[in-house]
């Protein structure tokens, strides 16, 4: 039961059905990762008209603001910054807890998640533009050999 109560207090603040039942607003459940409810345009299959998607909110160790505040004291403070996570009705619970983890964890070496997931992104893409264009480039590379085959066939029995 202290467990428990040590728990509630800290990280992990949200049960699943609290996550199901929360009304509109952002919820904290610690650590960082929040979940966000909004109405949304249409009614959905549960009829209750909202989306719940998750968030992790942090401050970058890599883009950073330094200025002087109104005493005169020189700060330098992390930018705030999102990264979704995904719907809270295709992601459980237990999962984007990992992933706050794993981003907590990611800050805490002086490394940004968002900028790590933009790049693998962009890596990813890059590596199916070239899948695509290697495709293209054999179709490509069929069809010419198809075309002088044909011709040829054709010159020497049509001709």
């Amino acid at each position: 039961m202290e467990q428990e109560k040590t728990k509630r207090t800290g990280v992990e603040l949200l049960t699943p059905l609290q996550v199901k039942s929360t009304k509109l607003g952002t919820h904290a459940d610690g650590g960082g990762l929040l979940l966000r409810v909004q109405k949304r345009g249409d009614k959905t299959a549960t009829g209750t008209g909202l989306r719940r998607s998750w968030f992790f909110r942090y401050a970058s160790p890599t883009h950073r603001t330094t200025g002087v505040d109104p005493q005169g004291k020189p700060f330098d403070i992390g930018n705030r910054r999102d990264i979704g996570l995904g719907c809270a009705d295709s992601i459980s619970l237990a999962k984007v807890r990992s992933l706050a983890r794993e981003y907590r964890e990611q800050v805490r070496l002086g490394i940004d998640p968002l900028d790590t997931k933009r790049e693998t992104a962009a890596e990813e893409q890059a590596a199916e533009k070239a899948k695509l264009e290697q495709v293209k480039a054999e179709e490509q590379r069929v069809s010419n050999t198809l075309r002088k085959f044909a011709a040829e066939v054709h010159k020497d029995h049509i001709c």
